[in-house]
């Protein structure tokens, strides 16, 4: 793959201020040609989603927004229809509460180009958004809890399905469509993206952690929130 081209894909629903401040970072990634497209697929928001994509989309003359909208079906199928709408070489999946820190792009796309191997998905980090002033407990939760556990993780180390973040990871998409995408029978949010990455895995595919491709998670979780999404 001598010239990687990217298409990234975020789902979202009903947080469009967030989304706002996540669009605005992919728009100034560094190498702006080498993304296809940015595809927000909306699950059915009520919050003038739609608003907020068209006007991120002014001016974004380098790298095209495209809004998609579906009905009421879960993270796994606005994914999933992304992969079908993408023009790019490779699929980034991204979160819309993900900021992309300035080289996150830049990151994966470097490590598809020396990892060319069909097989190969790129796993990038996920820290806490300074903005949120996160606690004890939440660098517990994404280090060492569980919502991630990277602090494990080795770089450029392969890593099993276990860590199959949908959040911040990047795959070649025809072994994606050849192997098995998002099982839309997950209607909520979480484990959808794992148990994608365990059929991945029995296909074949190798997923590398590059800590430098760091997206900023824009939440702020309590005790009693990981509770409840735990539950």
């Amino acid at each position: 793959m001598s010239e990687a081209r990217l298409s990234v894909v975020i789902p979202t629903y009903n947080r469009k201020e967030i989304l706002r401040r996540t669009l605005r970072a992919y728009r100034s990634q560094s190498p702006q040609r080498e993304i296809v497209e940015i595809l927000v697929v909306d699950d059915g928001s009520t919050d003038g989603t739609d608003s907020t994509v068209a006007e991120c989309s002014e001016g974004s003359v380098v790298v095209p927004i495209r809004y998609l909208r579906q009905e009421k079906k879960g993270a796994a199928a606005a994914r999933n229809f992304g992969i079908r709408e993408a023009r790019g070489e490779l699929v980034l999946f991204g979160d819309d509460d993900i900021i992309p820190g300035p080289d996150l792009v830049t990151e994966h796309l470097a490590w598809h180009t020396k990892y060319p191997d069909p097989s190969v998905c790129v796993l990038g980090h996920v820290a806490w958004s300074p903005e949120v002033h996160p606690t004890p407990f939440m660098e517990w939760l994404g280090m060492d809890g569980v919502l991630f556990g990277f602090r494990s993780l080795v770089p450029e180390g392969k890593v099993d399905f276990r860590f199959f973040y949908s959040c911040n990871i990047s795959v070649k998409i025809d072994f994606l469509i050849k192997n098995g995408t998002f099982d839309e029978d997950f209607l909520g949010c979480g484990f959808e993206d794992i148990e994608l990455g365990y059929r991945l895995q029995k296909k074949g595919a190798r997923v590398l952690y590059n800590p430098k491709a760091v997206g900023y998670h824009y939440k702020r979780m309590s005790f009693a929130d990981a509770c409840r999404s735990a539950e």
